[in-house]
């Protein structure tokens, strides 16, 4: 009797785990894994928005003037000069790895750099449009956005930790193939994978978005890659007109300001920065149609900020001034209309257009 009693619990054990184990062992139906995400051009656009998205975080926006003039004697503040505050410590360099603001400009910034490489490394697998449906171009534009992002992010890093990790775009845990852990690079390793990006990116970018489409306020164009490698191009140069950091620079000074044309070969310092690298592969991770060449493609028709000229200076930071002839980029916020926030962390492609006359808010319409 003992012996029948132990056999049926037994069985019964073995029952009622196998049933947990087939209730508790379900795919997520709400969720789309990594692998089946950035198939159609909507994710696509949704991945960059994530990376927009870094620039509307408040923790990201202190360091750019905690770490630009928040470190001169221009804004001093007398309550951060005590230098037992976390802004005291910065401003009389002082501080230590585990300041808080420190830690935040590495932190925000490689997230930034993270979901940048998702979009880039991704992007490969997206299935375009049909042609003849307008948007079967799109795809090179978007990798191109994420390339600008993630050269700025980058740059804002290496002007502030000097060399850091170059993250692979693709993360792999796998014992011994495990790139999960990165070391540092040198600074002038950060600055040519900058470069490369930036310069791809002005490859890619749309020259100028129709701006009354409020889809398109917030992303970068061609321009902003362009001035972005200008000032990366002056951190590098050295003190004296030889410097041939100074003459790069003066070429895209020209692209910019006087319209002058460049070829791709020229845009992408060709020989100095890939050497040996075909020009098939750069086409590939650009999705750049097959016809595509160094030497017949032309960048030209950046120039668009000339008009910056007639805009009333005093108008610049109102309401009015938003996305001026002037801008070069800009990052876009939602506001209610009494002026609090209520929306937290929206990206730079979501526009909130208020009446300025009435004080009435639009509607904002985010990107599809």
């Amino acid at each position: 009797m003992k012996k029948h009693n132990r056999i049926s619990t037994i069985i019964l054990l073995t029952l009622l785990f196998s049933s947990c184990e087939d209730f508790f062992d379900k795919e997520p139906l709400g969720n789309t894994y990594k692998e089946e995400f950035y198939v159609n051009m909507n994710q696509l656009q949704l991945g960059l928005n994530a990376v927009y998205n870094i620039f509307t975080r408040d923790s990201y926006q202190r360091g750019e003037y905690i770490f630009g003039d928040g470190c001169g004697d221009d804004c001093n503040r007398i309550e951060d000069l005590n230098q037992s505050s976390e802004m005291g410590q910065i401003m009389q360099f002082t501080f230590s790895p585990d300041n808080p603001l420190l830690l935040e400009r590495w932190q925000e910034n490689y997230k930034g750099i993270f979901r940048a490489n998702q979009v880039i490394a991704n992007a490969q697998k997206a299935i375009p449009p049909p042609e003849g449906s307008g948007d079967e171009d799109q795809i090179t534009p978007i990798i191109a956005q994420a390339k600008f992002l993630r050269a700025l992010f980058y740059f804002n890093l290496v002007k502030t930790f000097g060399g850091i990790p170059i993250k692979p775009e693709t993360i792999v845990v796998n014992g011994l193939s495990d790139n999960f852990t990165t070391p540092r690079s040198s600074v002038e390793d950060v600055y040519a994978y900058i470069e490369k990006d930036l310069r791809e990116a002005i490859i890619g970018l749309k020259a100028i978005y129709n701006v009354t489409d409020y889809e398109n306020l917030g992303k970068a164009e061609k321009g902003a890659a362009v001035a972005l490698l200008i000032k990366v191009l002056a951190y590098q140069a050295k003190p004296g007109l030889s410097d041939p950091y100074w003459h790069e620079a003066l070429k895209f000074c020209r692209l910019i300001v006087e319209g002058t044309t460049m070829t791709y070969r020229e845009v992408l310092n060709y020989e100095n920065l890939y050497g040996g690298t075909g020009f098939d592969s750069i086409k590939e991770k650009l999705r750049l149609k097959e016809e595509v060449d160094l030497d017949n493609y032309k960048i030209t028709n950046v120039n668009q900020y000339d008009q910056w000229i007639t805009f009333s200076y005093d108008k610049i930071w109102t309401r009015d001034g938003e996305h001026n002839p002037g801008s070069i980029f800009e990052v876009n916020h939602i506001e209610s209309k009494d002026g609090t926030q209520f929306a937290n962390n929206l990206g730079s492609n979501l526009y909130n257009a208020l009446n300025s006359a009435s004080g009435k808010p639009k509607i904002f319409q985010p990107v599809s």
